[in-house]
């Protein structure tokens, strides 16, 4: 039977439902406080005095399998990260954290673009440098980083299948970084409790699904912790505790929502069944987990019914603009976060300023992978629409102007601003963003009330500074 599209139609619904998904990226935290108390427990005979460095997101990628030519053109065309500039980028990286004087070191998944067995390789070559100058580091894997099918090199229009890395390989090729300084690990995964200074347990929450990764043509994004790990976590804590120590973890999913929403339009960015075991952690004592996996910069707090808070700090990816790290001091008294960028690299940015040239390409990146979103949204709404013409229905919707009388600004340009705007952390008033939305709201039509207040609350967080802050204790 003949298929009609109603195009002006389709546009209308393309363009609310695809921003209600999209604009949610960019939202406040759903636990803001006005207060920020964990109560750490400092008990312990040797009070700590240490800092900490986190990165996460490095997504490294050996040079040597190919960033130029028209296939390695593609995959960049559907992402956003800067994969070929990966690999100056970590080398900034270490270099800026062999100069600090932080001792600690925590990278919270995805080291690898996707898990090439020569890019672990590579990057851990790095971090053994980064510890001969003094540091601990402790890593934790990712959703790219194990069994991952995308394991490429690029060459002119080929993309071609190299070596990936197995759960065992994985720990071989970072057992000087965490496995091998652990005074716990747990059997069912790549889970570790190292205690870096006397008084300061770390535990390494491995969330990455890579055994369900066979037969995929793509890694599975969503995250969990299984249930004998979960047991496992939830004895280190009760041990820890019990001898009077300070509990932190780290892991790649989100532990807490970081904007209204996030569970019903981006629930693979948040472990499952979050809500409990956030409740369950903050109460056992576990006082903040570091993570990463949706590139920004923002922090979500939880108050429990009992009383008990607990922080998710995530940090953004370095592979994407801003390309941020923190450095954190833990003392008796208190905890201090500071936000930091990279801002030189050893790679041609055609004379431009590295956080300029970041920025540049994610702005553009985000509008050329917009269309292509959109098109898959399409071809799910109604999937008689071939890809050709669904594409073109994209680029209409993507360049479509919702409020011509104040802006000639489009969908794809609003919308990559309310991006940007949340992977940079503490989400400045947008007075031209307010103003559409305003006038979304005040529609009888009950989508568009719900965009109007999606982008009203984009530059909006309430909670505490997601980049730098002084947590009491």
């Amino acid at each position: 039977m003949k298929n009609t599209i109603n195009k002006n139609s389709i546009f209308k619904k393309i363009t609310s439902v695809f921003i209600v998904s999209a604009l949610i990226g960019s939202m406040l935290p759903v636990s803001g406080n006005a207060h920020w108390g964990p109560k750490f427990n400092m008990t312990c005979k040797d009070a700590i005095n240490t800092k900490i460095a986190v990165f996460s997101d490095p997504h490294y990628f050996a040079p040597e399998l190919g960033t130029t030519g028209s296939a390695f053109q593609a995959y960049l065309a559907q992402d956003r990260k800067l994969i070929a500039e990966s690999s100056a980028i970590s080398a900034s990286m270490v270099k800026e954290l062999k100069k600090s004087d932080a001792k600690i070191v925590l990278i919270s998944g995805d080291l690898t673009k996707d898990g090439e067995k020569l890019s672990h390789h590579q990057f851990s070559k790095l971090l053994k440098g980064l510890e001969k100058s003094g540091k601990k580091v402790f890593v934790i894997p990712g959703n790219h980083d194990i069994n991952n099918p995308e394991s490429n090199s690029y060459s002119g229009d080929k993309a071609t299948p190299v070596e990936n890395v197995s759960p065992e390989q994985f720990k071989k090729i970072y057992n000087s970084f965490g496995y091998a300084e652990a005074i716990s690990r747990d059997k069912n995964s790549l889970s570790y409790v190292v205690e870096p200074v006397s008084g300061l347990r770390i535990i390494a929450m491995d969330s990455a699904l890579y055994n369900e990764n066979e037969g995929k043509p793509s890694p599975v994004t969503a995250g969990r912790l299984n249930e004998d790990t979960y047991k496992w976590i939830k004895q280190q804590i009760k041990a820890a505790k019990a001898k009077g120590k300070t509990v932190i973890g780290f892991m790649h999913h989100g532990l807490l929502e970081h904007f209204n929403g996030q569970t019903q339009y981006f629930g693979e960015f948040v472990i499952n069944n979050w809500e409990k075991t956030s409740e369950e952690l903050a109460d056992l004592g576990m006082e903040a987990v570091f993570t990463g996996h949706y590139h920004a910069q923002d922090i979500s707090s939880k108050t429990t019914a009992a009383g008990n808070k607990i922080y998710d700090i995530e940090t953004g990816s370095l592979v994407s603009y801003p390309s941020p790290y923190r450095i954190v001091d833990i003392t008796k008294d208190k905890m201090t976060i500071q936000s930091k960028s990279i801002t030189d690299i050893n790679y041609d940015t055609k004379g431009a300023p590295y956080q300029d040239y970041a920025y540049n390409y994610l702005k553009t990146g985000l509008k050329d992978v917009l269309p292509l979103m959109f098109t898959t949204l399409i071809m799910k709404m109604n999937s008689a629409i071939p890809k050709e013409q669904a594409y073109i229905l994209a680029k209409q919707a993507a360049d479509t102007q919702p409020a011509p009388q104040l802006t000639p600004m489009t969908i794809k340009d609003l919308l990559s601003d309310a991006m940007i705007s949340h992977y940079k952390g503490d989400e400045e008033p947008s007075p031209l963003a307010s103003a559409i939305a305003q006038g979304m709201l005040a529609s009888q039509d009950p989508m568009t009330k719900s965009l109007g207040f999606l982008l009203s609350s984009a530059y909006s967080d309430p909670s505490e500074k997601d980049n730098n802050l002084e947590i009491k204790f």
